[in-house]
Order: C-alpha cells, then structure tokens, then sequence
C-alpha cells in the first residue's frame, strides 16, 4: 500500500504565513476598534453605564440688564382723574400719540345758574384737545338764567366765526326732551341760553341743560 505524502513547498509556507498574519491583523484591529457614537453601544449597556445626577453646581455671577422693550398699546377705558372730582376716559386715538390727557375746569356759573342736581350729572366744565377743539361737558340748571350763564377766558373762544350757536340736550327737569341753543360771543367768551325763542329768556326748557358733547373749534 502506498501512502502519499505532502512535501513543503514555497506555496504553501507562504500561504500558512499569509493565515497567520491575517489572523492576528483582525485580533490587532479589534483590539484598537474606535467608538465615536452612542448609538454603537447597547442600549441597555449605555443604561448601565449611566449614574445618577450629581449635586448642582454654584450658582454663576447674574447677566447684564437686558434692553428695555417696547412700550405696551394703551388702555382705552383708563380712567383720568381730574379736578374738582370730575373724571373722563382718555381718548385712545390722543394716547396712542403720546399726549397727554385732557384736563378740565369747571366754568364759573353767573346770572342764576347752577349745577343741576348737586353734580349728578357733572358739574359744568371744558377742556381743550391737542387738536384745537374746546369740549364741554357736565349739566346745570338754566331755569332761572335771564343773562349770559358762564364765560370762557381767552383761549377756550370761537376762532373760526365772530360767534358760534351750538346745540345742546334739555328738559324742564323731569321730561319734555328738547334741544336748546347756546350761543358764544368769540370777542368776550360769554355763554347765552336761547330760551323760548329769545336770548336769556326765562322759560322753564332750561331746568336741565346738558352740556356733555358740545364742541367748537378754538385753535
């Protein structure tokens, strides 16, 4: 019987160093294997290698101030305390412009006149707007009124006539609702009530004269 053998060649010594290397260059490049991301760990590894959360630190030194922002939109239903007690919500439109609010003052009532009601309705005042128009308001009581009832100081007159009729809401004092005339002397600022048909007559149309929401121009 005939056994063969293998003799040692050149081939095959190189091919067992060849394995040799290859075998040891993939332990080597294991040993060395770069992680640059969680994401190549285990989870639950990762998990485990995770400890608790440590005592908080000292508190670092506070920031500088920031820059102040910008101013808010007005309220149009803020209310301006005035003289005398009397009180007007402030135009929102006149805010808004960076104005200030309106200030009033009661007029002087001559020749009879008084506040009707003690003031319930207000008392007769004026006021000026950054526009030019002169605002009355308040009520009073003309019932016994022959005469002019008030004068506007210079300032607060017609500009653009030699006098001006305005309109006013009036009562007898309970009912009969009816407008009366006011007429204003632009030279000397007096105030007239037309009563019957007559300049400081002395019907009993005027026992309620409402003067809110009259206005001329006075610029």
């Amino acid at each position: 019987m005939h056994i063969s053998r293998r003799h040692l060649n050149y081939a095959n010594v190189t091919a067992t160093i060849a394995l040799v290397f290859a075998m040891s260059g993939g332990a080597l490049a294991a040993k060395h294997y770069l992680i640059n991301s969680t994401k190549q760990i285990n989870p639950k590894v990762l998990k485990s290698l995770k400890g608790n959360t440590g005592a908080a630190g000292v508190p670092g030194t506070q920031g500088k101030e920031g820059p102040q922002g910008k101013e808010g939109a007005p309220n149009p239903n803020a209310v301006f305390a005035t003289n005398a007690g009397h009180a007007t919500s402030a135009d929102s439109a006149t805010v808004a412009k960076g104005l200030p609010a309106l200030t009033w003052t009661n007029l002087t009532l001559e020749n009879g006149a008084v506040v009707y009601g003690s003031g319930i309705y207000g008392t007769p005042s004026y006021t000026k707007d950054a526009e030019g128009f002169v605002h009355l308001s308040g009520a009073l009581d003309g019932s016994k009124v022959t005469t002019f009832f008030a004068t506007l100081p210079a300032g607060f007159r017609p500009t653009r006539a030699n006098n001006t009729w305005l309109r006013a809401a009036a009562t007898n004092g309970g009912s009969d609702p009816h407008l009366v005339d006011i007429y204003i002397d632009s030279t000397t600022g007096t105030m007239w009530l037309e009563l019957g048909g007559t300049i400081g007559g002395t019907a009993s149309t005027a026992a309620f004269v409402d003067l809110e929401g009259v206005s001329f121009y006075a610029g």
